[in-house]
């Protein structure tokens, strides 16, 4: 996924996404930090609602979806034996940083775009969070999330250094 946003588009539900963090890499504190980057850009998913997946090497665990902030779900089930999770957010992040060097997340895509978004885009979206699951078999990425953009796992130290 190397799609640039300029804003929100109202033919998505899923705005950003990322596969296969890792538990380790997190800096689980009061509020969880999630960072990830995409390009030059860094974010602190933690507050983002949408659906997370926790698994292991033995397959799924868990599936679940927060309207409140991924990283607070996740932190909720740190003592289950997973080790890498996925995320789907529905809150667009800005394309400029904060002043700290972090970008923000905007509101969640439905407020915006209520009206605009349909059923067959919701349905499109959420068959690519499906297909891009870990999983062996024949429907693996057969589906895109055309309109999101992928973010890469950031280690907490770096990011620091980055900032």
């Amino acid at each position: 996924m190397n799609v640039e946003l300029s804003g929100p588009s109202p033919k998505r539900v899923i705005t950003s996404f990322g596969i296969g963090w890792h538990k380790s890499a997190v800096k689980w504190k009061h509020r969880p930090e999630l960072l990830g980057t995409r390009g030059s850009r860094i974010a602190d998913v933690g507050p983002q609602e949408g659906i997370y997946v926790l698994y292991n090497s033995a397959g799924y665990l868990y599936v679940g979806i927060s309207r409140a902030g991924i990283g607070g779900r996740l932190q909720q089930h740190v003592r289950k034996p997973w080790d890498r999770f996925s995320w789907f957010g529905f809150r667009d992040i800005d394309l400029l940083p904060s002043p700290s060097g972090i970008c923000q997340l905007g509101p969640p895509v439905w407020k915006a775009a209520a009206r605009q978004i349909r059923l067959k885009d919701v349905i499109r979206d959420f068959e690519a969070v499906l297909t891009r699951l870990p999983v062996k078999g024949e429907n693996r990425a057969k589906s895109t999330l055309k309109h999101a953009e992928e973010w890469k796992q950031l280690k907490p130290r770096k990011a620091r250094n980055s900032a």
